[in-house]
């Protein structure tokens, strides 16, 4: 007879039971299907609830209650209401950057950055080993059980986890805004995440006007196209022309997309 530990996450939607295998003179055979484990919970159950960061457990004892989906209300908050209140921004190259809106300078400000380390997974709660290499959340799921890369498939969640943290800055700055990164607004979640929502944003069109011949403006400055008798304010001032550019120092930014492993989950924009 063999005593095999079962692994389960619980949260607010329910409870997953993970397959569970058993190793006998090195043949790894599985217990049971998932189906079959999902059926042994049962009220009055005792569970040991593991800390991935300390390697420790503490029991509860499991209850199993009819329940539905949390309800989200949707409504429409005014900028002015939330001054202060610091947000994560949840959008591609940017994600990981905390703002807030400040209602005296009406302009946002960046309170914040969050990163995160790759640690392996152990039962040593001593000591916690940091996998520098991996710097990214997708290299550190995207590995095997021996901790070698993978590009194809999903996620490894049992080997390492993706160990986040929160850098404060202690004289926020103006946060830039702009229609390249944020076309259709700002995706925003308060830091408990009980709040999700987007921000919306209007942009100031800006038309390209060209020349048949060399001239200079500064911003501001008024324009008139004869033609069409058109004028405009002028948005940037003229820059000089560079010659012989070359990208040898470009820098190149790769948005990944969870849970895949697949060369085709990542893109990447290259620019000066």
């Amino acid at each position: 007879m063999y005593t095999v530990p079962v692994q389960a996450w619980v949260s607010n939607w329910g409870i997953y039971v993970m397959p569970t295998t058993k190793t006998v003179d090195s043949v790894v055979t599985q217990v049971t299907n998932y189906n079959t484990l999902q059926a042994l919970a049962s009220t009055g159950m005792n569970l040991d609830k593991y800390d991935y960061a300390t390697g420790k457990t503490k029991q509860y004892t499991l209850s199993l209650v009819q329940a539905s989906l949390m309800k989200n209300t949707r409504r429409n908050i005014a900028l002015s209401d939330i001054s202060g209140l610091s947000f994560n921004l949840n959008l591609g190259s940017v994600k990981g950057a905390q703002i807030a809106w400040d209602d005296i300078t009406k302009g946002f400000k960046k309170t914040g950055t969050v990163g995160g380390v790759c640690v392996k997974r152990g039962t040593n709660s001593d000591t916690l080993e940091v996998l520098s290499s991996l710097d990214t959340e997708k290299k550190c799921y995207c590995i095997d059980s021996n901790q070698a890369p993978k590009t194809s498939g999903y996620y490894n969640y049992g080997t390492n986890y993706w160990k986040t943290y929160t850098v404060v800055e202690k004289v926020p700055a103006p946060y830039k805004l702009d229609s390249k990164n944020f076309p259709w607004g700002l995706y925003v979640s308060s830091l408990d995440y009980s709040i999700n929502g987007l921000i919306d944003l209007d942009y100031e069109t800006l038309q390209t006007i060209y020349g048949d011949k060399t001239m200079h403006f500064n911003k501001g400055d008024t324009v008139f196209q004869a033609s069409t008798g058109a004028t405009g304010v002028v948005n940037s001032d003229t820059r000089s022309k560079i010659f012989g550019a070359t990208c040898a120092n470009c820098i190149t930014t790769t948005y990944d997309y969870g849970g895949s492993c697949d060369a085709s989950s990542s893109s990447a924009e290259t620019g000066m």
